[in-house]
Formats: structure tokens, sequence, C-alpha cells
């Protein structure tokens, strides 16, 4: 079962410009959500998803740093308690799917779930941060230029 890094995002009123900023931190939000919950099933998760700019949290506050540069006060406020709630609420539906009645069986298939899917799919996002970064730049940058 995949995770499907999808850009989770609320559709709560407000601006295009920050549902943008909303998804892409939403999508950082909750790689890290899914590490932190997957680490109680495998210690080295993190150590895993790391790189030379540090694991999956490292990269979710790297990322924040990004989308609130330049914002207001509030502006970053609503962005990042958004984004916060859409991963909690993302990484919980991910979860539960999983769920069992055989606590043995579901313990096994959310090990799994965690080295299978989370753990390569948050590879693979950190390495699309990375490879990627200058583009990842600009959609902040424009949605930000966007905004009235």
């Amino acid at each position: 079962m995949s995770v499907a890094f999808v850009l989770l995002g609320a559709s709560t009123a407000g601006a295009v410009e920050d549902e943008v900023l909303v998804r892409v931190l939403t999508r950082a939000f909750f790689a890290q959500d899914l590490a932190i919950y997957c680490a109680q099933f495998d210690k080295n998760i993190m150590q895993k998803t790391s790189n030379k700019n540090g694991d999956v949290s490292d990269l979710a506050h790297h990322v924040r740093s990004e989308v609130i540069l330049g914002l207001s006060a509030n502006e970053a406020a609503v962005v990042v308690q958004r984004s916060a709630n859409a991963a909690r609420t993302g990484a919980l539906l991910a979860i539960r799917r999983l769920y069992e009645s055989d606590r043995d069986r579901e313990q096994r298939r959310i090990s799994e779930w965690c080295e299978r899917s989370v753990t390569p799919e948050i590879i693979q996002y950190i390495r699309d941060h990375d490879d990627k970064h200058e583009a990842f730049v600009g959609v902040i940058s424009a949605a930000k230029i966007s905004q009235p």
C-alpha cells in the first residue's frame, strides 16, 4: 500500500496563492509526521531518510522557513496551522487504513508499510526537493508575488 505523497491541503476559504503555500508545507509536515510515527517500528527511519542536510524533520523546518519567509506573522501562523492540521489528518487517515482487530497482525502490517512504502517515499521526496530546489523556490515565490 503506497503512502501516495499527495499534496494535501485544506479547502477552506482563502486565496489560491495561500493554498499553494499550504500544500507545499503540508507535504513536508506529512512526511515528517509519518517518519515520526514509523520510528516506533523502525528506530533507524530518521537515519535512513537523512541526507547531507539532515533528516526529514530538518527538511520540514527548512520548507517551513522558506514558505513563511516574508509573510506577516498572522499569515505565517495561518499557513503553518492549516498545513499542520492537513498533514496530521492525512497521516492519521493513512495509518488508520492499516488498523485490524488482531493487534499482532496490525503491528506487522504497519511495520511492513513503514519499511516498504513510507521510507522509500520519504527518501524520494527529499531527493525531489534537493534535485528540484530552484523550481520549488520558484513555486513558493510565485505564490507570494500573486498575493494582494
